[in-house]
């Protein structure tokens, strides 16, 4: 997988570059992350759950004075047989849609069956949260009801859902630690739950790095492995034969295609990204805006020793593909995703008339004329 090479200059006023913040976890240290960069934007502050010390739940008891809660993989999860929290017999009338869907991934709180007194202390909670991310541990080594509660992130991580409690999970991913965050939303000193607007000034007090979801999406796109495999194989064109790798996201099913060779390590790659539907190419549609990019891309090709075509393919009739120079975070992140994959790093022009798009450098992509 590629690293990310982010210039300071690149990131919003009072938020943080993301290696900052992944060396903040890894030094046992905390992460506020919002759900944008909007004024109102819902904010919470999470530790690695591998450094959740009891001081470190102490911190977030006192100065956060949040709900404070678990977030663990799906795997995890089914490892620890969780069951989910659900309304008691009788109250179903008084739990909206709206309710259940907020709380999709909670579950019943735990302590610590040994070890502990009441299970409410901070040195209780961080025995609770060591035994819950301590692979060798089981379902058996927990009482339920507890003080702890666990909430399950989407089996893909931010990937699959880019919301805050993925993001939880993802950043000690990408910082080496076992993928499992311990988080709180911040109380203002109203009593109220802080927004963006709000938390600013306590991230600078405490010293607390900053960063967005779409960041750690972004960061995740291009650092891990995501994409499914699908086919690997010589693809026979009227311009030549070239390696073809399919690759398909893991919850949309969107496939993309990866045609061509990188160049090799530290040398830009000439890259072409096109776009493919039924409506276009299968059919002839003329209105396609897509209609003969892949067949263009792939003869220009055909010309240079090394290069790459990356084709985004429409799931729906080609209008919901949208415009690859303004594409949905879903498709970015498949593109993006998939030269991480190829293990693209730098990318240059393939043909003068369809450069590489402005979009990849917000994926750490280096785009050379």
């Amino acid at each position: 997988m590629m690293a990310i090479e982010r210039r300071p200059d690149e990131v919003a006023p009072g938020f943080a570059d993301i290696d900052v913040a992944l060396d903040e976890l890894r030094r046992g240290g905390y992460v506020i992350v919002a759900d944008s960069e909007a004024p109102d934007s819902g904010v919470d502050v999470v530790v690695a759950a591998e450094h959740a010390t009891p001081e470190a739940i102490a911190f977030l008891a006192i100065e956060a004075r949040g709900v404070l809660y678990l977030v663990l993989t799906a795997e995890r999860g089914r490892e620890l047989d969780l069951p989910p929290l659900q309304p008691e017999p009788g109250l179903e009338s008084w739990t909206t849609a709206e309710d259940q869907r907020w709380k999709e991934g909670f579950r019943v709180l735990i302590d610590a069956r040994d070890g502990i007194s009441t299970g409410i202390s901070a040195h209780d909670r961080a025995r609770t949260v060591a035994l819950a991310i301590d692979p060798e541990v089981g379902p058996e080594a927990f009482v339920r009801p507890g003080h702890m509660l666990p909430v399950i992130a989407h089996p893909h991580g931010v990937i699959g859902r880019p919301k805050r409690n993925e993001a939880f999970v993802e950043l000690p991913r990408l910082a080496g630690l076992r993928p499992a965050g311990v988080a709180s939303s911040v109380m203002t000193a109203e009593g109220e739950i802080a927004a963006l607007a709000d938390i600013l000034p306590w991230s600078e007090r405490h010293g607390i790095p900053l960063v967005t979801v779409d960041a750690v999406r972004r960061a995740a796109a291009v650092r891990t492995r995501w994409l499914r495999r699908e086919d690997e194989r010589a693809l026979r064109t009227t311009d030549g034969t070239f390696p073809l790798t399919v690759l398909r996201h893991p919850t949309t099913g969107r496939r993309v295609r990866i045609v061509g060779t990188p160049a090799a390590a530290g040398e830009s790659t000439p890259l072409a990204v096109v776009a493919a539907c039924s409506e276009g190419e299968a059919l002839g549609d003329e209105r396609c805006p897509h209609r003969g990019g892949p067949a263009a891309a792939l003869a220009r090709l055909a010309e240079v020793d090394t290069g790459v075509v990356v084709v985004a393919e429409a799931t729906a009739p080609c209008a919901a593909l949208g415009s690859l120079d303004e594409p949905s975070d879903e498709v970015a992140t498949l593109v993006a995703g998939a030269l991480a994959d190829a293990g693209c790093s730098r990318l240059r022009t393939l043909s003068p008339d369809d450069p590489p798009p402005a979009w990849l450098a917000d994926y750490a992509f280096a785009i050379e004329p």
